[in-house]
């Protein structure tokens, strides 16, 4: 089925009452002022997103007209109902590989744009594998990790990839800096990708969910670019930009690596770091003890306002080409940079990203199916980004620090 010529809504958010889709919510309300677009809040506690209407309202008197949508994850008629009302449906409805499956369904089922924040890789793979072709069919973009996963390092990469030759086969580190508190949402996502961690596909031949593909050669630990110790970070990022890799190679070039590093302050720091994050992990796989992990942040929990203004993070990309017989090799240094990764800027990344293919879908890529970011929105999404606030700057250019 394609989308239909009129929808009730041009945006529906999924997950409003839930602590990050409060803020998406938030954000969505200020990008969206002043435009002609609709646009709703939904969720199963009819009760709670009328207050959330209320105080959104509140903050901006011209969004009276917000509309509620009441759909519960666990009934599909109600999912289908509320993809067939909009054009893009936005979720913060996790953990996905729990709860992200109808949705998704739906979507696809209805002709409607998809938007969300899974850091999944499990969740994601299966969505392109089992999603993919109805979603080209349906020329709709089915575009997950729209958050801190995998936006900085998705649209990072292309940023840097852009400013070296074209046709050159390229190598690409990310490291990667934070300061910030997790929400119980975010808890509960990691503790189900470490409890999926090494279970095998029931269809032979597939690797582990946790196992991610080769990304470029590298030692696991080792002194970071600009200070600090950096540590191997296997997160969902480094599957993210290869996809976009794979799906540009006219700008990627043939034979592209990438790998991603956490900076630690000193070894010490990652060595403690790695440790804890592997012992939690292996703790997780046990059902009883993965349920008392979560217990210990509940969801509809997070940070508060003054740590969330504390909180900040820098992806730094190092970029260089791999030279040929009488070639130099070509580097550049690039960094991506904002406030609170988790909630603040991954709630601004979602909101424009919708906001985008709502009001200016004529000026992305031409793309659908099972998109990454940077395959779904290409510069324009940089472009906007630069303009609400997050930071993308050349480093570095051959040897010459930019001014």
């Amino acid at each position: 089925m394609t989308r239909s010529a009129e929808r009730t809504w041009d945006i529906v958010l999924f997950g409003a009452t839930g602590f990050t889709g409060q803020l998406v919510a938030e954000e969505l309300a200020r990008m969206i002022r002043g435009s002609d677009l609709r646009w709703a809040i939904a969720g199963r506690d009819a009760v709670r997103l009328r207050e959330i209407q209320a105080s959104l309202v509140g903050m901006h008197p011209d969004h009276g007209a917000v509309g509620i949508v009441v759909a519960d994850a666990r009934d599909d008629a109600s999912l289908r109902a509320m993809a067939r009302s909009a054009r893009i449906v936005v979720t913060t409805v996790g953990p996905y590989t729990l709860h992200g499956e109808p949705l998704l369904s739906a979507c696809v089922a209805e002709g409607t744009h998809y938007l969300d924040l899974t850091g999944e890789p499990g969740f994601v793979k299966r969505s392109r594998a089992t999603h993919g072709d109805a979603a080209r069919a349906a020329r709709i973009r089915v575009v997950h990790c729209c958050g801190f996963d995998s936006i900085p390092a998705d649209l990072g990469a292309l940023y840097t990839v852009s400013r070296l030759p074209k046709s050159a086969r390229k190598q690409l580190r990310i490291y990667v800096r934070t300061r910030a508190a997790i929400s119980g949402g975010t808890w509960a996502s990691f503790l189900e990708i470490a409890g999926r961690a090494g279970k095998r596909s029931t269809q032979r031949g597939e690797r582990p969910e946790g196992e991610r593909t080769r990304g470029g050669a590298g030692p696991w630990m080792h002194p970071g670019p600009r200070g600090g110790h950096a540590l191997v970070w296997p997160v969902i990022d480094r599957d993210i930009v290869r996809e976009t890799a794979r799906c540009r190679p006219d700008l990627y070039g043939e034979g592209f690596e990438v790998q991603q590093f956490m900076v630690l302050k000193d070894r010490r720091r990652a060595l403690r770091f790695a440790a804890g994050l592997g012992a939690v992990g292996a703790l997780a796989r046990i059902g009883p003890v993965r349920r008392w992990l979560r217990s210990r942040i509940p969801s509809h929990t997070g940070p508060d306002d003054a740590t969330r203004a504390r909180s900040t993070f820098e992806l730094t990309f190092v970029g260089k080409t791999v030279p040929g017989e009488g070639e130099s090799s070509r580097k550049v240094v690039t960094r991506v940079s904002g406030g609170d990764p988790g909630y603040g800027e991954t709630s601004r990344m979602l909101a424009a990203s919708a906001v985008l293919l709502a009001a200016r879908e004529d000026e992305l890529p031409r793309a659908a199916g099972v998109l990454t970011p940077a395959v779904a929105f290409g510069e324009v999404l940089i472009e906007e980004l630069t303009r609400i606030g997050l930071r993308f700057e050349v480093l570095e250019q051959d040897g010459v620090a930019a001014r």
